[in-house]
């Protein structure tokens, strides 16, 4: 036994142990007694790795050599995968099969509860000794994850990974659309799915492994996982500049380069490295211009330009304001141009809408209420032309309900409170229409919770108490829905912590001391933690000690 499993002098390899250990006790049940010449590999066999495989299979009951050569190309299985493969590919698949299967050595037991995995090892031995069946049970186990994915959606990552198998380019193709769609419709479930399954899909080009770890590194970002978008982000670049060494003039891959750098650019941001962020968007936008230098037309890398400048402007825009309005006016230029090219792309309206949001931002930072108000209505007037284009766009109205709350604010500080209600409680609405069909979407869940806050605020300056209390109230629901999806993200930690600041000081001020002290505790707590994550942001620190301060007043002085 030990000889047969010797991979090399004195190394033994401990699944061809295993595998001769199983084959001793199967002889054994049928009353055979194995001697060393039993385990001799036949001349015929030039790879003693597929005769131990024979072998084995050749002592097992026929159902269950069956059973294992099916579920070999099956990258886990319990005992209803079992039943239902068996019915599809007519072996006898019964409990005493199923359990005689489960002990063998190469039959591990994965982390989840009551599933197993045949060593991988072996799974590749099967493959290469009959291809054809290896498909057929791909096939049908293709077939059994679609029926399941009609009600666990989870399910369509298995069911990519054997397309992929049977056909890598069509496991490949549903694997990038359903991931834009998992990503763009907010379904977080399927993304991480998708995501995990991506190391175990075959792609055969440099621009498809470059288009898997875009996406993946989109979806990481959504997943708040920074770690893993930086590592696929870096791999898009590198896949591109592979297809690149190929053909300089690939227009894909400039574009998804580009892309995959300013998406760098993003997570430098939200990391707080601003000046790695304005080299990411820098060579974005130039692997976006070589792209046009080839082709002017091409609407993709026009837009992504557009983003790009946004970018570089959003990273300038307290360094050099001027030169950030700049940027941001380049970038609406790019979009328009764009949307001349191709009139009907959502994508592009939304973006184009998303910059004016941002400039209106900027505008509104730098004392420019005038110039704000005219770009957050450009940006409400680019979102609604979104919807009209996708009246399912997930990202618009969130995205245009922080345009509204812009404005709310500057009508609210030049005392059109009237029309800054109406902008708060447009900001609500458009956030409830998006969580109607995604309701896991953090962005919109933390948007509808800042427009509460602000709405709280002019209930506050209005006189009008209860209401705010329960606006406030509710910007906490709203915030903690966020939270239950990302407990680590800074800025809706940031936004609640400055609620209940805001909460606590006017309960205190209705003489709700025990309440209101409670309420305080808990915004210190969460500023906390929003402050250990980004902390470099000064507005935290500034709000953290004021509610300490507030605490140490009214809560620890009067007992």
């Amino acid at each position: 036994m030990i000889r047969s499993a010797e991979v090399a002098e004195d190394q033994v390899h401990p699944l061809y142990l295993g595998l001769a250990a199983d084959i001793f006790c199967l002889a054994n049940k049928r009353g055979q007694r194995l001697t060393a010449a039993a385990f001799a590999v036949a001349p015929e066999h030039t790879d003693h790795r597929a005769a131990m495989v024979e072998r084995l299979l050749r002592y097992c009951p026929e159902a269950v050599a069956h059973a294992v050569k099916a579920l070999a190309a099956a990258r886990g299985f319990d005992e209803a995968l079992f039943y239902a493969l068996g019915e599809r590919l007519h072996f006898r698949h019964e409990r005493p099969d199923f359990e005689t299967l489960t002990r063998f050595s190469f039959c591990w037991t994965s982390p989840e509860r009551d599933r197993y995995r045949i060593h991988d090892l072996l799974r590749r031995l099967l493959a290469e000794e009959d291809p054809a069946q290896m498909q057929q049970a791909h096939a049908a186990l293709e077939a059994i994850y679609r029926e399941r994915a009609e009600t666990e959606p989870v399910a369509i990552a298995e069911v990519i990974y054997h397309a992929n198998r049977q056909n890598w380019e069509r496991g490949y193709n549903e694997w990038t659309a359903i991931m834009r769609e998992s990503v763009n419709g907010a379904c977080y479930g399927v993304a991480q799915a998708l995501t995990d399954i991506r190391v175990a899909l075959t792609l055969k080009t440099d621009l498809s492994a470059a288009n898997v770890a875009w996406l993946t590194g989109e979806s990481a970002g959504f997943l708040q996982d920074n770690r893993l978008a930086e590592q696929t982000l870096r791999d898009a670049i590198m896949h591109c500049d592979d297809a690149l060494q190929s053909d300089s003039n690939l227009l894909d891959a400039l574009d998804l380069k580009g892309s995959a750098q300013f998406r760098l650019g993003d997570l430098r941001v939200r990391l707080d490295d601003k000046a790695r962020a304005d080299v990411d968007y820098r060579e974005a936008i130039f692997s976006f211009d070589k792209a046009l230098e080839i082709d002017p037309t091409f609407a993709p890398a026009r837009a992504h330009k557009g983003i790009g400048l946004a970018g570089l402007a959003a990273s300038i825009s307290n360094s050099d304001p001027d030169a950030a309005v700049q940027f941001f006016n380049a970038s609406i230029a790019e979009f328009e141009t764009a949307l001349k090219l191709t009139p009907r792309d959502a994508r592009f309206h939304y973006n184009r809408g998303n910059v004016l949001r941002f400039l209106g931002d900027h505008l509104m930072a730098h004392g420019d209420d005038g110039g704000a108000i005219s770009a957050y209505q450009s940006a409400v007037h680019g979102f609604d032309n979104t919807l009209k284009v996708d009246p399912n766009h997930v990202f618009a109205n969130p995205t245009k309900a922080g345009a509204l709350v812009g404005l709310g604010m500057i009508f609210s500080k030049t005392g059109h409170n009237s029309d800054a209600k109406i902008a708060f409680l447009e900001a609500v609405a458009a956030c409830d229409e998006t969580l109607k069909i995604a309701p896991e979407y953090v962005v919109a869940h933390n948007n509808k919770g800042s427009a509460l806050n602000k709405l709280g605020a002019l209930y506050v300056s209005l006189g009008d108490l209860p209401a705010a209390k329960s606006a406030y109230e509710k910007s906490i629901e709203a915030l903690d829905a966020a939270l239950r999806r990302t407990s680590s993200d800074a800025l809706v930690l940031s936004n609640k912590g400055k609620t209940l600041h805001q909460l606590g000081a006017l309960l205190l001020n209705q003489e709700a001391m025990a309440l209101g002290c409670a309420v305080l505790s808990e915004s210190e707590v969460i500023l906390t933690q929003a402050s250990s994550l980004a902390p470099t942001d000064e507005s935290l620190i500034v709000e953290l000690r004021l509610v300490q301060d507030l605490i140490t007043q009214r809560c620890i002085s009067h007992g």
